[in-house]
């Protein structure tokens, strides 16, 4: 060893005098020791001057860094002497007043390039395939711990990536047990061939394919909603399909059962809103009894009092006058009672006739009737008995109609609209009767220029006992349309009423030229 100057205490020791890194001492920039090394690659080096060592081109950084810090390194710098040769230098302060530097040989200055290049490749290589292999690892488990049952199929439908669910939903207990085995292998033969068909489907298309399927698996019947996915080469052709499917059987089973239940709601409702319209009908009926029932006394207290007034009067005027009237007087007052018992009469009948109607206890007698010769009939009469001659008009279109009636329900039915024309106009004005024959039907129409009725009570005329507002004060049972409009409905017909107050009613029947053969008794 050679040195200078004050030797620092390290010196001596056997590390310093081995080692085979090339290492001096300095002392303000100049150098004062070595180790045999460093003499060996440098010789004549002690006592010179530190920018002696290091290459021109490296003295620079590598002083700067001398200078400012007490202890550093690695900084790669070339020897002066052998500039083909790069050293890797380090260095301290050791407390003594000394710069310690050691430098390590390193390959020449281009090998040493292409090596540090290399390494930092291999490194970052290596890191990068830690990284990846830590990325797929997470993907992994991330998968794995998915509750859908998620595989990759390629063409030649193996399963080559399967999570454990997917394992499982299929009948085996590890992925490992599916994985890289054809779909033939693992699952029956039913579900195998549904499946390819899909795979075929994908890979044929190139589309991805969206279903909502039920599946008969180990474990049971599953519904899932499925995509499955194509995936790409670089070439864009198809490689693989994965398939990702979520059991959504819990909620179908929801939906069904809450459609079911919703069905069972409707059927609930259906039947409250069937029971509600049944009590309403019974209540309306109910109401309408009570109207009956209202109406009916009034027709009672009024319609049979009347008679039976004049009855008892005139009884009363016989039981005590009867030896001093005269027998035209006597004969007077037994006309009145039986006018009155005749007029009882006819009330109780419509009464009767209402009751066998609604009550199906009347059976038409069907027999072929000159319907406008009927007609004029009943007119006649009705002028008669009202001393209203010749107010009534009849035409018929053609002239002779023959029609299959029940002539007692029919008399009643076209007395009732006759004398109402007549009863509810003036007596000088006229009252029409059309016949009229069309297709299968005829149509007969009353038609009158009296009170008329009012709109409001239009839809109220068929009600037993009911009597419109302009009918006060002219006599009337109110059951007239009743009877005539279950009579005509009684034949299959049917009964319009028009109507305008103050300028006339006109009340058109439509009947079957014939009656159906089970409504005929013989």
């Amino acid at each position: 060893m050679h040195h200078a100057g004050k030797q620092p205490s390290f010196t001596t020791s056997p590390l310093f005098t081995y080692t085979t890194d090339l290492v001096a001492v300095l002392a303000d920039g100049v150098i004062v020791a070595a180790n045999p090394a460093m003499i060996a690659v440098v010789p004549g080096l002690i006592g010179q001057q530190i920018d002696n060592l290091i290459h021109s081109e490296d003295w620079e950084q590598l002083f700067g860094r001398l200078s400012n810090v007490p202890s550093g390194g690695p900084i790669m710098g070339r020897l002066a002497t052998r500039p083909s040769v790069a050293l890797s230098w380090a260095w301290f302060d050791d407390g003594e007043g000394h710069t310690v530097i050691s430098g390590r040989e390193m390959l020449p200055r281009e090998e040493y390039d292409r090596s540090a290049t290399r390494e930092i490749v291999l490194r970052e290589k290596a890191e990068l395939e830690t990284r990846v292999a830590q990325a797929e690892d997470f993907l992994d488990s991330l998968i794995n711990a998915m509750p859908d049952f998620i595989y990759v199929v390629d063409r030649s439908t193996a399963i080559t990536y399967c999570n454990d669910e997917f394992a499982k939903i299929i009948g085996y207990t590890r992925r490992e047990d599916v994985e890289d085995r054809l779909i033939d292998d693992v699952l029956s033969p039913d579900l195998a061939a549904y499946l390819k068909s899909q795979v075929h489907h994908v890979f044929s298309t190139g589309e991805p394919l969206h279903v909502v399927e039920t599946l008969d698996l180990p474990g049971g019947r599953v519904h899932a909603d499925t995509y499955k996915i194509p995936l790409t080469g670089s070439n864009g052709e198809v490689i693989a399909l994965v398939g990702s499917s979520r059991d959504i059987t819990e909620l179908i089973d929801t939906r069904t059962a809450l459609a079911e239940r919703t069905a069972d709601l409707e059927r609930i409702n259906h039947a409250l809103r069937e029971a509600e319209i049944e009590s309403e009908t019974a209540l309306e009926k109910e109401r309408e009894l009570h109207h009956v029932k209202n109406r009916f006394l009034w027709v009672v207290a009024h319609e049979f009092r009347t008679p039976l007034t004049v009855i008892s009067l005139s009884i009363d005027l016989l039981d005590s006058y009867f030896d001093i009237m005269t027998p035209d007087k006597r004969q007077d007052q037994l006309v009145r009672m039986r006018s009155q018992l005749k007029r009882l009469g006819a009330l109780i009948d419509e009464i009767g006739y209402i009751h066998r109607l609604q009550t199906g206890g009347f059976t038409l007698r069907v027999t072929p009737v000159d319907l406008p010769r009927f007609l004029r009939a009943i007119a006649n009469e009705t002028e008669l008995v009202r001393g209203e001659a010749g107010r009534v008009t009849i035409t018929s279109t053609p002239a002779k109609i023959t029609a299959a009636l029940d002539e007692t329900l029919m008399q009643q039915v076209f007395s009732n609209l006759i004398s109402n024309a007549l009863k509810y106009s003036g007596k000088l004005t006229p009252v029409s009767v059309r016949v009229e024959v069309h297709g299968s039907k005829i149509l007969v129409a009353v038609e009158d220029s009296g009170i008329g009725i009012s709109s409001d009570e239009l839809n109220q005329v068929f009600q037993p006992f009911f009597r419109g507002s302009e009918t006060t004060g002219i006599p009337g049972t109110g059951l007239g349309l009743t009877i005539v409009k279950q009579s005509v409905e009684a034949h299959g017909g049917t009964i319009r009423l028009d109507s305008v107050v103050g300028k006339g009613t006109t009340v058109t029947v439509e009947l079957p030229l014939v009656v159906a053969l089970d409504q005929i008794v013989v």
